[in-house]
Protein backbone atom coordinates (compact mmCIF):
# COMPACT_ATOMS: atom_id res chain seq x y z
CA UNK A 1 0.00 0.00 0.00
CA UNK A 2 1.35 3.41 -0.33
CA UNK A 3 1.70 6.19 1.56
CA UNK A 4 -0.65 8.07 -0.16
CA UNK A 5 -2.90 5.31 -0.10
CA UNK A 6 -2.82 5.63 4.00
CA UNK A 7 -5.09 6.88 6.63
CA UNK A 8 -2.38 9.07 7.99
CA UNK A 9 -2.73 10.61 4.55
CA UNK A 10 -5.63 12.74 6.08
CA UNK A 11 -4.57 16.08 6.60
CA UNK A 12 -7.67 16.27 8.95
CA UNK A 13 -6.63 13.37 10.76
CA UNK A 14 -3.26 14.47 11.09
CA UNK A 15 -4.50 17.61 12.67
CA UNK A 16 -6.55 15.90 15.29
CA UNK A 17 -3.78 13.10 16.51
CA UNK A 18 -1.71 16.52 17.22
CA UNK A 19 -4.53 17.85 19.07
CA UNK A 20 -5.36 14.52 21.31
CA UNK A 21 -1.70 13.66 21.31
CA UNK A 22 -0.04 16.76 22.94
CA UNK A 23 -3.50 17.38 25.09
CA UNK A 24 -3.06 13.86 26.32
CA UNK A 25 0.60 14.24 26.99
CA UNK A 26 -0.09 17.43 28.81
CA UNK A 27 -2.78 15.75 31.05
CA UNK A 28 -0.43 12.98 31.77
CA UNK A 29 2.60 15.54 32.94
CA UNK A 30 0.12 18.04 35.20
CA UNK A 31 -1.43 14.76 36.38
CA UNK A 32 1.60 13.21 38.10
CA UNK A 33 3.16 16.87 38.82
CA UNK A 34 0.94 17.95 41.47
CA UNK A 35 0.35 14.66 42.76
CA UNK A 36 3.64 14.86 43.33
CA UNK A 37 4.07 17.99 44.62
CA UNK A 38 0.78 18.02 46.76
CA UNK A 39 2.33 14.71 48.62
CA UNK A 40 5.24 15.64 48.93
CA UNK A 41 4.45 19.03 50.81
CA UNK A 42 1.60 17.36 53.05
CA UNK A 43 2.36 13.58 53.17
CA UNK A 44 -1.15 13.40 53.72
CA UNK A 45 -3.01 10.12 51.61
CA UNK A 46 -6.49 12.04 52.09
CA UNK A 47 -4.79 15.58 50.27
CA UNK A 48 -4.01 13.21 47.31
CA UNK A 49 -7.16 11.51 47.15
CA UNK A 50 -8.85 14.80 47.20
CA UNK A 51 -6.89 15.55 43.89
CA UNK A 52 -9.07 12.61 42.10
CA UNK A 53 -12.20 13.63 43.80
CA UNK A 54 -11.75 17.55 42.50
CA UNK A 55 -11.39 16.42 39.01
CA UNK A 56 -14.01 13.54 39.01
CA UNK A 57 -16.94 15.90 40.60
CA UNK A 58 -17.00 18.26 37.50
CA UNK A 59 -16.92 15.05 35.20
CA UNK A 60 -19.58 13.33 37.20
CA UNK A 61 -21.68 16.70 37.54
CA UNK A 62 -21.60 17.90 33.44
CA UNK A 63 -21.81 14.50 32.48
CA UNK A 64 -25.36 15.02 30.58
CA UNK A 65 -24.86 19.01 29.77
CA UNK A 66 -21.44 17.79 27.88
CA UNK A 67 -22.92 15.70 25.76
CA UNK A 68 -25.53 18.55 24.73
CA UNK A 69 -23.52 21.22 24.32
CA UNK A 70 -20.73 19.26 22.04
CA UNK A 71 -24.77 18.53 19.66
CA UNK A 72 -25.92 22.62 19.85
CA UNK A 73 -22.55 24.19 19.57
CA UNK A 74 -20.17 24.20 17.30
CA UNK A 75 -17.47 21.30 18.10
CA UNK A 76 -14.47 22.76 17.06
CA UNK A 77 -14.71 25.77 18.76
CA UNK A 78 -15.86 23.81 21.86
CA UNK A 79 -12.30 22.43 21.66
CA UNK A 80 -10.43 25.55 20.82
CA UNK A 81 -12.11 27.02 24.46
CA UNK A 82 -11.11 24.32 26.43
CA UNK A 83 -7.32 24.03 25.13
CA UNK A 84 -7.01 27.21 26.24
CA UNK A 85 -8.52 27.00 29.64
CA UNK A 86 -6.19 24.29 29.81
CA UNK A 87 -3.74 27.03 29.02
CA UNK A 88 -4.57 29.03 31.54
CA UNK A 89 -5.05 26.27 34.21
CA UNK A 90 -0.98 25.48 32.95
CA UNK A 91 0.64 28.99 33.28
CA UNK A 92 -1.21 29.40 36.52
CA UNK A 93 0.23 26.11 37.97
CA UNK A 94 3.71 26.87 37.08
CA UNK A 95 3.49 30.87 37.99
CA UNK A 96 2.12 29.02 41.60
CA UNK A 97 4.26 26.45 42.05
CA UNK A 98 7.30 28.98 41.54
CA UNK A 99 6.44 31.98 43.93
CA UNK A 100 4.16 30.25 46.38
CA UNK A 101 3.90 26.62 46.90
CA UNK A 102 6.30 26.37 49.37
CA UNK A 103 4.88 28.86 51.63
CA UNK A 104 1.52 29.02 50.81
CA UNK A 105 -1.62 26.74 50.67
CA UNK A 106 -2.50 24.05 48.67
CA UNK A 107 -6.01 25.29 48.42
CA UNK A 108 -5.80 27.40 45.43
CA UNK A 109 -4.36 24.19 43.78
CA UNK A 110 -7.49 22.23 43.95
CA UNK A 111 -9.28 25.47 43.07
CA UNK A 112 -7.33 25.52 39.80
CA UNK A 113 -8.05 21.72 39.42
CA UNK A 114 -11.36 22.15 39.63
CA UNK A 115 -11.59 24.52 36.15
CA UNK A 116 -8.66 21.94 34.87
CA UNK A 117 -11.78 18.76 35.40
CA UNK A 118 -14.24 21.26 33.63
CA UNK A 119 -12.37 21.50 30.91
CA UNK A 120 -11.50 17.94 30.45
CA UNK A 121 -15.38 17.33 31.27
CA UNK A 122 -16.89 19.73 28.37
CA UNK A 123 -13.17 18.46 25.80
CA UNK A 124 -14.47 14.87 25.97
CA UNK A 125 -17.95 14.75 24.00
CA UNK A 126 -16.92 17.49 21.54
CA UNK A 127 -13.61 15.28 20.78
CA UNK A 128 -15.40 11.59 20.36
CA UNK A 129 -17.87 13.62 18.15
CA UNK A 130 -15.28 15.16 15.90
CA UNK A 131 -13.72 12.47 14.50
CA UNK A 132 -16.71 11.21 12.60
CA UNK A 133 -16.21 14.53 10.48
CA UNK A 134 -12.77 14.50 9.68
CA UNK A 135 -12.62 11.16 7.95
CA UNK A 136 -14.86 9.06 5.78
CA UNK A 137 -17.05 6.05 6.85
CA UNK A 138 -14.75 3.51 5.11
CA UNK A 139 -11.50 3.93 6.75
CA UNK A 140 -12.99 5.32 10.04
CA UNK A 141 -12.32 2.20 12.06
CA UNK A 142 -8.76 2.13 11.75
CA UNK A 143 -8.39 6.28 11.85
CA UNK A 144 -10.07 5.56 15.69
CA UNK A 145 -7.45 2.82 16.21
CA UNK A 146 -4.70 5.18 15.38
CA UNK A 147 -5.87 8.37 17.17
CA UNK A 148 -6.24 5.91 20.29
CA UNK A 149 -2.75 4.90 19.32
CA UNK A 150 -1.24 8.18 19.53
CA UNK A 151 -3.38 9.40 22.19
CA UNK A 152 -1.49 6.38 24.49
CA UNK A 153 1.53 7.03 23.25
CA UNK A 154 1.00 10.80 24.70
CA UNK A 155 0.05 9.05 27.55
CA UNK A 156 2.95 6.76 27.37
CA UNK A 157 6.04 9.62 27.44
CA UNK A 158 3.94 12.53 29.85
CA UNK A 159 4.73 10.67 32.80
CA UNK A 160 8.09 9.57 32.36
CA UNK A 161 9.68 13.03 30.80
CA UNK A 162 7.44 14.61 34.08
CA UNK A 163 9.47 12.27 36.34
CA UNK A 164 12.73 12.96 34.75
CA UNK A 165 11.83 16.90 34.67
CA UNK A 166 10.90 16.83 38.32
CA UNK A 167 13.95 15.46 38.97
CA UNK A 168 16.06 17.87 36.98
CA UNK A 169 13.91 21.44 36.17
CA UNK A 170 11.54 20.51 39.38
CA UNK A 171 8.55 23.06 39.57
CA UNK A 172 9.02 24.30 35.72
CA UNK A 173 7.87 21.08 34.08
CA UNK A 174 4.47 22.95 34.13
CA UNK A 175 6.28 24.99 31.47
CA UNK A 176 6.25 21.36 29.18
CA UNK A 177 2.72 21.62 29.96
CA UNK A 178 1.87 24.77 28.80
CA UNK A 179 3.92 24.64 25.66
CA UNK A 180 1.79 21.17 24.86
CA UNK A 181 -1.36 22.53 25.37
CA UNK A 182 -0.56 25.21 23.44
CA UNK A 183 0.20 23.59 20.26
CA UNK A 184 -3.20 21.49 20.85
CA UNK A 185 -4.72 24.46 20.75
CA UNK A 186 -3.16 25.85 17.64
CA UNK A 187 -4.09 22.29 16.27
CA UNK A 188 -8.09 22.65 16.94
CA UNK A 189 -7.72 26.20 15.44
CA UNK A 190 -6.31 24.58 12.23
CA UNK A 191 -9.11 22.03 11.91
CA UNK A 192 -11.85 22.68 9.49
CA UNK A 193 -15.35 24.27 10.14
CA UNK A 194 -17.20 20.95 11.16
CA UNK A 195 -20.67 20.58 10.18
CA UNK A 196 -23.33 20.19 13.08
CA UNK A 197 -26.40 17.79 12.41
CA UNK A 198 -27.82 18.70 16.35
CA UNK A 199 -27.52 22.27 15.31
CA UNK A 200 -31.49 22.28 15.75
CA UNK A 201 -31.42 22.58 19.49
CA UNK A 202 -33.00 25.74 19.88
CA UNK A 203 -32.98 25.96 23.84
CA UNK A 204 -30.88 23.66 26.11
CA UNK A 205 -34.42 21.64 28.34
CA UNK A 206 -34.15 19.25 31.25
CA UNK A 207 -35.47 17.06 28.31
CA UNK A 208 -32.54 17.64 26.04
CA UNK A 209 -30.46 16.64 28.98
CA UNK A 210 -32.37 13.94 30.25
CA UNK A 211 -32.06 12.00 26.61
CA UNK A 212 -28.73 10.65 26.88
CA UNK A 213 -29.72 8.97 29.79
CA UNK A 214 -32.52 7.58 28.81
CA UNK A 215 -30.92 6.61 25.31
CA UNK A 216 -28.56 4.61 27.71
CA UNK A 217 -31.37 3.58 30.06
CA UNK A 218 -33.17 1.85 27.30
CA UNK A 219 -30.02 0.06 25.08
CA UNK A 220 -29.07 -2.38 27.80
CA UNK A 221 -25.79 -3.08 25.96
CA UNK A 222 -24.62 0.29 26.53
CA UNK A 223 -25.95 0.50 30.12
CA UNK A 224 -24.13 -2.36 30.75
CA UNK A 225 -20.56 -1.77 29.58
CA UNK A 226 -20.48 1.74 30.97
CA UNK A 227 -21.76 0.36 34.36
CA UNK A 228 -18.80 -2.16 33.95
CA UNK A 229 -16.34 0.35 32.99
CA UNK A 230 -17.18 2.65 35.76
CA UNK A 231 -17.37 0.10 38.70
CA UNK A 232 -14.08 -1.56 37.53
CA UNK A 233 -12.23 2.37 37.17
CA UNK A 234 -13.63 3.59 40.19
CA UNK A 235 -13.41 0.59 42.65
CA UNK A 236 -9.94 -0.78 41.06
CA UNK A 237 -8.26 2.20 40.28
CA UNK A 238 -4.72 2.78 42.06
CA UNK A 239 -3.38 5.45 39.53
CA UNK A 240 -3.90 8.45 42.31
CA UNK A 241 -1.84 6.78 45.20
CA UNK A 242 0.88 5.64 42.77
CA UNK A 243 3.12 9.16 44.68
CA UNK A 244 2.88 7.12 48.09
CA UNK A 245 4.25 3.86 46.95
CA UNK A 246 6.92 5.80 44.89
CA UNK A 247 7.91 7.77 47.72
CA UNK A 248 7.60 5.83 51.22
CA UNK A 249 7.28 1.84 49.96
CA UNK A 250 9.67 1.91 46.70
CA UNK A 251 11.80 4.68 47.44
CA UNK A 252 12.07 5.49 43.51
CA UNK A 253 11.59 9.22 43.08
CA UNK A 254 9.72 10.92 40.88
CA UNK A 255 11.57 9.00 38.02
CA UNK A 256 10.18 6.11 39.09
CA UNK A 257 7.10 7.38 39.64
CA UNK A 258 6.93 8.27 36.14
CA UNK A 259 7.80 4.87 34.85
CA UNK A 260 5.13 3.32 37.41
CA UNK A 261 2.29 5.88 35.79
CA UNK A 262 3.44 4.98 32.18
CA UNK A 263 2.59 1.03 32.80
CA UNK A 264 -0.59 1.13 31.84
CA UNK A 265 0.00 3.35 29.10
CA UNK A 266 2.44 0.92 27.39
CA UNK A 267 -0.24 -1.48 27.72
CA UNK A 268 -2.99 0.07 26.14
CA UNK A 269 -0.67 1.06 23.33
CA UNK A 270 0.64 -2.50 22.44
CA UNK A 271 -3.54 -3.40 22.43
CA UNK A 272 -3.86 -0.17 20.13
CA UNK A 273 -1.73 -1.59 17.91
CA UNK A 274 -2.82 -5.04 17.43
CA UNK A 275 -6.54 -3.50 17.11
CA UNK A 276 -5.39 -1.25 14.45
CA UNK A 277 -4.22 -4.23 12.67
CA UNK A 278 -6.60 -6.84 13.19
CA UNK A 279 -9.87 -6.81 11.57
CA UNK A 280 -13.38 -5.95 13.47
CA UNK A 281 -14.21 -8.33 16.62
CA UNK A 282 -16.31 -10.47 16.48
CA UNK A 283 -17.95 -11.20 20.31
CA UNK A 284 -16.51 -7.69 21.47
CA UNK A 285 -18.62 -8.00 24.57
CA UNK A 286 -16.63 -11.28 25.85
CA UNK A 287 -13.05 -9.50 25.10
CA UNK A 288 -14.86 -6.80 27.49
CA UNK A 289 -15.36 -9.27 30.28
CA UNK A 290 -12.21 -11.13 29.55
CA UNK A 291 -10.72 -7.63 29.74
CA UNK A 292 -12.12 -6.51 33.10
CA UNK A 293 -11.00 -9.94 34.30
CA UNK A 294 -7.50 -9.29 33.76
CA UNK A 295 -7.90 -5.24 35.25
CA UNK A 296 -9.18 -7.30 38.09
CA UNK A 297 -6.64 -9.92 38.55
CA UNK A 298 -3.73 -6.93 38.06
CA UNK A 299 -5.29 -5.10 40.79
CA UNK A 300 -5.15 -7.94 42.86
CA UNK A 301 -1.92 -8.78 42.72
CA UNK A 302 0.05 -4.87 43.07
CA UNK A 303 -1.93 -5.16 46.44
CA UNK A 304 -0.40 -8.71 47.05
CA UNK A 305 2.33 -7.33 46.32
CA UNK A 306 2.24 -4.30 48.70
CA UNK A 307 1.16 -6.64 51.86
CA UNK A 308 4.06 -8.95 51.05
CA UNK A 309 6.36 -6.33 51.45
CA UNK A 310 4.61 -5.16 54.47
CA UNK A 311 4.86 -9.02 55.93
CA UNK A 312 8.38 -9.40 55.01
CA UNK A 313 9.35 -5.69 56.59
CA UNK A 314 7.69 -7.25 60.12
CA UNK A 315 9.32 -10.81 59.20
CA UNK A 316 12.49 -8.30 59.30
CA UNK A 317 11.87 -6.83 62.39
CA UNK A 318 10.79 -9.99 64.27
CA UNK A 319 13.73 -11.56 63.05
CA UNK A 320 15.94 -8.58 64.03
CA UNK A 321 13.66 -7.94 67.52
CA UNK A 322 14.65 -12.00 68.58
CA UNK A 323 18.56 -11.66 67.57
CA UNK A 324 18.68 -8.48 69.92
CA UNK A 325 17.42 -11.17 72.76
CA UNK A 326 19.70 -13.49 71.86
CA UNK A 327 22.40 -10.53 71.89
CA UNK A 328 21.63 -9.53 75.46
Amino acid sequence: MKFSDSTLYNANLLKFICLGWFSSFALKVISLTVGWQIYTKTGSPLALGLIGLIQFAPQFFLILPAGVLADKYDRKYLLIICNLIQVFVSAFLLFYSIYYIDTGSIIPIYLILILHGIAMSLEGPSSFAVLPNLVDKDIFPRAVSYVNFFDEFGALFGPIIAGLLIAYIDKWVYAVALISFMISTVSAISLPNLKNEFKEIERVTLKVLLSGFVYVWRSKIVLGTMAIDIVAMLFSSIMGMLPIFALDILNIGPEGLGVLRAMPSIGALCAAMMLSQLPPINYPGRVLIYSIIIFGFATIVFFIIYVIMDIAYCTIYLWGFRYGEYEY
